[in-house]
């Protein structure tokens, strides 16, 4: 059985890459639900003909079962507590997910993309790049050579990652930002959507503007 944790907007994005996997004879599994939290108002819905049910149904009939995950939520801190909670009570295992646009160095070795991390459509990696596991990498990103992405870290859309540059776990980049060459981001950090940075970022702050500056 596949399912996908979330029921918002980038649950749907997500449940579109598998499809493309699909109408191609790639992969002939089907999404089979979509798992939102429990007082989320999606619940007994439905997402192109695919049911939304609620974490604790999904524990209760499904937590003895095999189950592929997609983990399609947008905050790291909220995914890291959903694949804590599977890996205790289910028997899950969390594929990679690549839209078929991206381009990438498929050479061995050359980009490493750990359990559980997503690649959204027309984003470019070029070479000796790690994605850590539970990474999401949204539409039009560009990741440049020798970078390392955090596990949990969120890249929002059109972000722009220069060489070597080094995303902690827990960070989240927002939608157009642009992080210089060389430069660390820290653990639980986030970066304002159109910020440039151009310096070291620490842990669990909050950068903005251009160039960013630590919001107080």
């Amino acid at each position: 059985m596949n399912v996908i944790f979330g029921a918002s907007g980038f649950a749907k994005e997500v449940e579109f890459i598998i499809s493309r996997f699909i109408s191609s004879g790639d992969i002939d599994y089907q999404i089979s639900y979509f798992v939102a939290a429990d007082n989320d108002d999606k619940i007994g819905q439905s997402i192109r003909g695919i049911s939304v049910i609620s974490e604790s149904e999904f524990y209760e009939k499904f937590s003895k079962s095999k189950v592929s995950c997609y983990i399609a939520i947008g905050s790291p801190q909220i995914k890291e507590k959903i694949v804590s909670r599977l890996r205790k009570e289910a028997t899950a295992n969390f594929p990679v997910l690549i839209d078929p646009s991206v381009t990438y160095d498929k050479r061995p070795e050359a980009v490493l993309c750990q359990e559980g991390s997503i690649i959204c459509g027309h984003s470019i990696l070029t070479t000796d790049i790690n994605v850590g596991a539970f990474a999401h990498i949204n539409i039009d990103c560009t990741i440049g050579h020798d970078a390392a992405i955090g596990e949990y870290a969120t890249l929002s859309p059109g972000v722009h990652i220069s060489g070597k540059v080094k995303i902690g776990k827990n960070v989240f980049i927002g939608t157009g930002a642009v992080i210089l060459e060389n430069i660390s981001i820290g653990n639980n950090a986030s970066v304002g959507a159109g910020a440039v940075v151009t310096r070291n970022v620490r842990e669990q702050s909050t950068v903005v503007g251009v160039p960013a500056r630590e919001k107080v």
